[in-house]
């Protein structure tokens, strides 16, 4: 069945709106063509079939995973993955390149700094803190 109207249509209601689509899918399109699909199942999906997809808002954006697992990819091709659990983690499966404008920081509150090879320290800048001054001292491995 279609509900038609030829010019602008509201919508507005006191209370709640629910949309339930037995299908699984709730789609906007205009023009006859889809520009937003909703869909459920086991991976709920938000889809865009073409074009990009901005969020613009006013304030925060929070990403919330109970899973403890937030991926970022591309055409379902991990690109970054960040594992929150006791020892937070950013994976990703190629090389990493930081380039910035200005300085980069590294806060190490425990004052450790770890470079690893495959999960194989090779190298630790320590900072330490005496009656009489600050003091650094790096570590490496042949």
């Amino acid at each position: 069945n279609t509900f038609a109207v030829d010019d602008n249509y509201l919508i507005d209601v006191a209370g709640n709106l629910t949309l339930d689509a037995g299908g699984g899918t709730i789609a906007l399109a205009s023009g006859g063509g889809t520009q937003l699909s909703f869909i459920a199942g086991t991976n709920k999906e938000i889809d865009v079939p073409c074009g990009n997809l901005t969020l613009d808002v006013d304030g925060g954006i929070n990403i919330d995973a109970d899973g403890g697992v937030v991926k970022f990819q591309d055409n379902t091709t991990d690109k970054f993955t960040f594992t929150m659990a006791t020892d937070q983690t950013v994976a990703t499966p190629g090389s990493l390149t930081v380039d910035v404008a200005s300085n980069i920081t590294l806060d190490a509150g425990g004052g450790d700094i770890v470079f690893a090879d495959d999960g194989n320290q090779i190298a630790k800048f320590h900072t330490f803190h005496q009656d009489r001054g600050n003091g650094t001292s790096l570590l490496a491995k042949p």
